[in-house]
């Protein structure tokens, strides 16, 4: 994935929940790869060029609803690096 200005593509939306609980989510490049390709998380469908008339970042990814509370704590790991990626701000713990 190249590098891209998250910031501006995603109008600043950090994240999104449904009411599935799935997420859509924005992580770092690195991070959305590293998630990718442990199948914790699938690229959006809009993430990919092409596919629609306008298209989201490359870092735009869909983390379903969590089973269990393992998968509970992974979507927190998730949404604080989301907010410490699109903020900037590193001193975000919860």
């Amino acid at each position: 994935m190249r590098e891209v200005n998250t910031t501006i593509i995603s109008r600043r939306q950090i994240s999104h929940p449904h009411t599935d609980l799935s997420v859509h989510l924005y992580l770092s490049l690195v991070d959305a790869k590293m998630a990718i390709e442990k199948g914790q998380v699938e690229k959006h469908l809009l993430a990919t060029p092409g596919t629609a008339w306008f298209h989201m970042a490359p870092n735009y990814l869909c983390f379903y609803g969590p089973r269990n509370e393992d998968e509970l704590e992974v979507l927190r790991g998730f949404l604080r690096n989301s907010l410490r990626f699109m903020t900037g701000n590193e001193g975000i713990n919860f």
